[in-house]
């Protein structure tokens, strides 16, 4: 959870020396900590949050009984009742559950409170979604607020071959491009400006490591491989606008939420349609040779369906002749 930014002084003795520190608070809201590691320079260089959507507010006014109930109380087979003509049977309500029905009966005769008793699962189920619904959803931008009152979104956008890191500052438009090399299997972002992929102006690169380099890291915890980053453009490092700043802090966020997302992302489920099974294979029962059979299995057919060239078979297909 934390990540060190070093520089190697050259000279008569190379000497590294730690210039920034990020703090990782929580990776799945992106909540990160920016700061120089110097005492005397102490401050905090930016804090990232991811950025959540927020749901909804409903286009029209709701009366107060809506207010009291939920929205939807009614299952399938409930309208399917009513649409028959059937009434809903009368059912003694719970003392736990007194609360939810009409106050000061022992009864429910209303279908939105008979739901409540009749379908307790549906009920769950429609509670779930709506606390899903009403839960904000992340997104894939990261809101950076650096210590000048600046803000920064980094947009995450593109498929795993084409994925990028977008943002924009002082009118200029950068995007950290993601590389995958496949013989090394390694990954590098090289930073565009303004659509010029032919003169990057900044580069993360991994270190070449060893397989025993690599073994050592993930068994000490290690899920961020050790990268060389550096600015090929050396008038952003004079420049006034703190832009070197902001690349070197878009570029680390970058490169801690591709780890996240290639460590920790779930993978997509595929479901593959099943025949249904045959009425004769029991669910309780139900084993994985009784299911091959049930997919693959040839339903037998009478003679007279046959083309009339295909051979018939004494063991297969054939007419039943009576036995004495």
């Amino acid at each position: 959870m934390n990540l060190r930014i070093d520089t190697v002084v050259t000279g008569r003795r190379r000497t590294a020396i730690q210039l920034f520190h990020l703090r990782m608070y929580d990776l799945a809201k992106r909540e990160f900590s920016l700061r120089r590691y110097s005492r005397d320079s102490g401050r905090e260089v930016c804090n990232s949050k991811r950025k959540y959507t927020e749901p909804g507010a409903p286009s029209r006014p709701q009366s107060r009984d809506h207010d009291e109930r939920p929205t939807l109380k009614r299952s399938m087979s409930t309208a399917i009742k009513n649409l028959g003509g059937g009434k809903p049977a009368l059912r003694r309500a719970k003392s736990g559950m007194a609360a939810l029905g009409r106050p000061g009966t022992g009864y429910s005769t209303s279908d939105a409170d008979d739901e409540i008793f009749h379908d307790r699962s549906n009920l769950s189920r429609l509670s779930l979604d709506h606390h899903k619904a009403q839960r904000p959803q992340p997104t894939n931008t990261i809101k950076l607020e650096f210590s000048n009152y600046a803000r920064v979104d980094v947009h995450r956008r593109g498929s795993k071959n084409n994925k990028r890191y977008e943002f924009e500052w002082w009118g200029h438009k950068y995007s950290w491009k993601r590389h995958f090399d496949k013989q090394l299997n390694s990954v590098s972002f090289h930073l565009i400006r303004d659509g010029n992929s032919s003169a990057p102006v900044a580069h993360i690169v991994p270190e070449t490591r060893s397989p025993s380099q690599v073994l050592a890291d993930e068994n000490a915890g290690g899920w961020v491989p050790p990268c060389f980053m550096w600015i090929a453009d050396e008038t952003i490092v004079d420049a006034i606008t703190d832009v070197a700043d902001v690349i070197m802090s878009t570029g680390l966020m970058t490169l801690v939420d591709d780890c996240i997302k290639e460590r920790w992302q779930t993978k997509k489920v595929h479901h593959i349609p099943v025949p249904l099974i045959h009425k004769t294979v029991s669910f309780e029962n139900i084993n994985p040779r009784a299911i091959m059979q049930s997919i693959f299995g040839r339903r037998h057919s009478h003679s007279s369906d046959r083309p009339p060239s295909a051979p018939s078979s004494p063991l297969r297909f054939a007419n039943p002749m009576p036995v004495y």
